[in-house]
């Protein structure tokens, strides 16, 4: 005879948990009274999102930009941007904007 790891009644209430949890995420969000937002967009509204730092802002606006240059098509926009910034390849472009965003931040 085989061995049971848990008695017949944790069995079965595990059951009914795992019905419970299913149940729950078929339901669809109720309607919110706010504005007519669904339940879930107001939960999103109400969660307080941490603000990336300025560092984290600039660094990501500089990845961007020089990730378009990279992919730019034409190369000769892409010599044009260069000769803008006054730099030979996209990493020195990069630490270009870097520099001109954090030179923005400052003069605020």
């Amino acid at each position: 005879p085989e061995q049971q790891l848990y008695p017949r009644e944790h069995q079965n209430q595990q059951g009914k948990e795992e019905e419970v949890e299913q149940e729950e995420l078929n339901e669809e969000p109720q309607p919110s009274q706010d504005f007519g937002l669904s339940a879930s967009q107001a939960l999103v509204r109400r969660r307080r999102l941490i603000p990336p730092s300025a560092e984290t802002m600039r660094h990501s606006i500089a990845d961007n930009l020089m990730e378009i240059l990279v992919n730019m098509t034409h190369p000769q926009y892409q010599s044009r941007c260069f000769e803008l910034l006054q730099v030979s390849d996209a990493l020195q472009a990069r630490t270009r904007i870097l520099a001109a965003l954090q030179s923005i931040d400052e003069s605020r």
